[in-house]
């Protein structure tokens, strides 16, 4: 794998369609799972179906209720959010 590290060969690659996000093995935990599920890392059709769920679920949330949360904790407020307030300790 080609390691990007200069601004110039960052905006290049960001820049030329050619370039793609190299494909996720599956996985069940950790990174390996986010790399495997999370929009962010595929490519066409299926980063547009990950994204569909990831905005469908946060659509449902109002953005002002979370500006006014209480807490300090980002992770914290938008697992409460969600109803899963317990799901803290598991992003960690």
């Amino acid at each position: 794998m080609r390691v990007i590290s200069r601004p110039d060969e960052v905006f290049a690659a960001l820049e030329d369609p050619a370039y793609t996000v190299p494909p996720a093995a599956p996985g069940n935990r950790g990174v390996a799972w986010l790399r495997a599920h999370v929009a962010r890392f595929s490519e066409g059709t299926e980063h547009a179906r990950r994204r569909a769920l990831a905005v469908a679920i946060l659509d449902k949330i109002d953005p002002d209720s979370l500006r006014t949360a209480p807490g300090s904790n980002p992770t914290e407020i938008l697992a409460t959010a969600l109803g899963r307030p317990d799901a803290v300790a598991d992003v960690a």
